[in-house]
């Protein structure tokens, strides 16, 4: 954003070409005026009109109020050689269901109207997916720990006629994994366990 300063100088009401008018800004406060710019060169633009572009990079504040002084130089009547104007900032006042309608526009917008590379819109489309991904996994693994200690704290029970041990669910009835029981021969046993192999 930026405050461009234009003027219009005539001469005799024509509009005067070839001049080499400078401008002062002022910031506003109160009634006080501190100096921010000038006297500094204006452009020529043609047909009588001289701008100077009063930039962020100049000190420009949006915030603030300023004022302006244009002189149009000594060639001019003293009643055409000057211009003022004045910048105020913009107050935007909203009233609490101006805050909830601009509220509900954000937070309601569907999610699928933003997925341009590189916008907030996306990034928050993959903090989504990534999450829904995250809590997909940790369900897997609780899972799969709830699983695992079954073997160490259930019921099992070893049948002598096939050598093999069964392992059983929380209800102590369901068999939940066999596992066939081997000696260091290769066959199957009960008094010298060498390994077991699930079934």
């Amino acid at each position: 954003m930026s405050l461009t300063v234009e003027s219009l100088f005539t001469l005799g009401g024509v509009p005067k070409t070839g001049l080499s008018p400078t401008v002062e800004i002022w910031e506003i406060v109160g009634l006080t005026k501190t100096p921010v710019i000038g006297p500094i060169s204006m452009t020529d633009v043609g047909d009588g009109y001289y701008l100077y572009d009063f930039t962020t990079g100049s000190g420009f504040d949006p915030t603030k109020s300023y004022t302006t002084l244009s002189d149009g130089g000594l060639s001019l009547p003293p009643n055409e050689r000057w211009q003022t104007s004045q910048f105020n900032p913009i107050v935007i006042t909203l009233s609490p269901t101006d805050i909830v309608n601009i509220t509900d526009a954000v937070w309601d917008e569907p999610k699928s109207a933003h997925l341009i590379g590189g916008s907030t819109g996306e990034a928050l489309n993959m903090i989504k997916s990534d999450t829904a991904q995250l809590r997909l996994d940790a369900l897997q693994i609780i899972a799969l720990i709830t699983e695992v200690l079954k073997y160490d704290k259930n019921r099992t029970k070893l049948d002598s006629v096939n050598k093999q041990l069964i392992v059983y669910d929380d209800d102590n009835s369901t068999i939940l994994r066999k596992f066939q029981l081997k000696d260091s021969a290769g066959g199957p046993s009960l008094t010298e366990v060498f390994e077991r192999l699930p079934i």
